[in-house]
């Protein structure tokens, strides 16, 4: 297995745990898997640099701009288990 496909693997791994997170019913899961996701955004740019898989590039852009929307426009009191 060379690095590329662990690195990529690992973001697979690492997208599926932040998308669980941004779903969940605290603040706290959600700003976490914000978080993993900002972590993640720079390496899927960097694999599609180094795969040729252009797309990746602005995707994973705009992915980060989307998670710091998220980070920044989640209300600090509301959670989805309190009505």
């Amino acid at each position: 297995m060379d690095s590329v496909s662990l690195l990529n693997g690992i973001l697979l791994v690492a997208s599926i745990i932040a998308l669980h997170l941004i779903s969940g019913k605290t603040n706290r899961e959600r700003r976490w898997g914000f978080w993993i996701t900002v972590g993640t955004q720079p390496l899927f740019f960097y694999l599609g640099m180094v795969t040729a898989a252009w797309i990746l590039m602005p995707l994973s852009s705009y992915r980060l701009y989307q998670s710091y929307r998220g980070i920044k426009n989640n209300p600090a009191g509301f959670d989805k288990h309190k009505k």
